[in-house]
């Protein structure tokens, strides 16, 4: 799994391949081969945006995987166009930002 987010935390699109598609208690759980989205963690939330359209609603770290949660389900094995929701990454780089000055 790549974390495209640590290469830069100024990406907003990118393609990735669908590594598995469950149901899970909220939505679907998604596995990519790598991702830009951010995982909920150390206090600060989690990105949303889409996965080819579809809602990202949630993502977190499960051990080295990051699952997605999406409103509705994706094939295994195609290929993903990411969306990051700019406008809430964004605000939430300069809170936490901010928290560490304070």
């Amino acid at each position: 799994m790549k974390k495209l987010f640590y290469d830069s935390a100024y990406i907003r699109t990118f393609e990735a391949k669908v590594l598995s598609c469950e149901k899970g208690k909220k939505g679907y759980e998604v596995v990519l081969d790598q991702t830009a989205f951010y995982p909920e963690g150390g206090g600060q939330l989690s990105d949303t945006g889409a996965l080819n359209g579809v809602k990202v609603l949630h993502v977190s770290e499960k051990g080295e995987e990051i699952i997605h949660e999406l409103e509705a389900p994706l094939e295994e094995g195609v290929l993903a166009e990411g969306v990051i929701d700019w406008q809430k990454r964004y605000d939430n780089m300069q809170q936490h930002t901010g928290e560490h000055i304070f």
